[in-house]
């Protein structure tokens, strides 16, 4: 895995993020957090959407600083508009931080210990890969 491959696969996902955060423009708010039946494990629109911001954020500052974040919740981002204003600063984070890596940093092991107290080593690009597929 190289650079460039991770930075086309990290332009995609933000494609992809931004035509799902502009058609979810057109719901009405009960819409967006109205529960989903049968639940996929996030309750709402909303809630599988804060959930997959909070993957990258939570995983890019593990692979950044080495250092676990709280998970984002719904309270932390009631409104649609309050998401794709922190999702637009996450997005920016995340381009500067995979412009910085080399080669050689995508290829290095990340330790860390899951939420379940268990020691883990992965190797970067595997986790950046993970992330964008998540």
């Amino acid at each position: 895995m190289q650079q460039q491959d991770i930075l086309t696969l990290y332009a995609y996902n933000d494609w992809a993020n931004q035509r799902i955060l502009q058609a979810c423009r057109s719901l009405t708010h009960d819409a967006y957090i109205a529960a989903v039946v049968p639940d996929p494990g996030h309750g709402s629109l909303r809630g599988i959407l804060v959930h997959t911001l909070d993957t990258e954020y939570g995983w890019r500052m593990l692979c950044q600083e080495q250092r676990t974040t709280p998970d984002l919740t719904v309270d932390d981002l009631p409104t649609l508009e309050q998401l794709c204003e922190r999702w637009q600063l996450e997005q920016a984070a995340m381009q500067a931080y995979l412009r910085q890596l080399r080669d050689e940093h995508l290829h290095g092991l990340l330790q860390f210990t899951n939420n379940q107290g268990q020691p883990r080593t992965w190797v970067l690009w595997h986790i950046l890969m993970h992330v964008a597929n998540h």
